[in-house]
């Protein structure tokens, strides 16, 4: 195979990292280092991701003793952050048309 003069070799290992939350509401976390972009998982199902998230702030979240408390003191309110998936709506327990 011929290379390419000034071709960059590609990236073997992706720049993600994840963990579980230590969290009443948040299930995990996913930290895109190249792209500076931390996704939260809800254990609600929503998903959000957050952009310009440090290197530093990934690291202080993980460190945290409370991710859920972290998050929303440092992450959420202070980061642009865009909804990717919407909670699950909860199951009616009514009866449409019945009483």
């Amino acid at each position: 195979m011929a290379s390419v003069a000034g071709a960059r070799p590609m990236q073997s290992t992706p720049s993600i990292q994840a963990i579980g939350a230590k969290s009443s509401f948040i299930a995990a976390l996913e930290y895109d280092q190249q792209n500076l972009t931390l996704t939260t998982h809800m254990k609600n199902g929503a998903i959000y991701q957050h952009k310009y998230v440090t290197p530093l702030d990934w690291n202080a979240l993980q460190q945290s003793q409370d991710h859920s408390s972290h998050w929303s003191k440092n992450i959420r309110g202070k980061k642009m952050s865009v909804r990717v998936k919407v909670a699950k709506a909860p199951r009616s327990e009514l009866k449409h048309g019945r009483k």
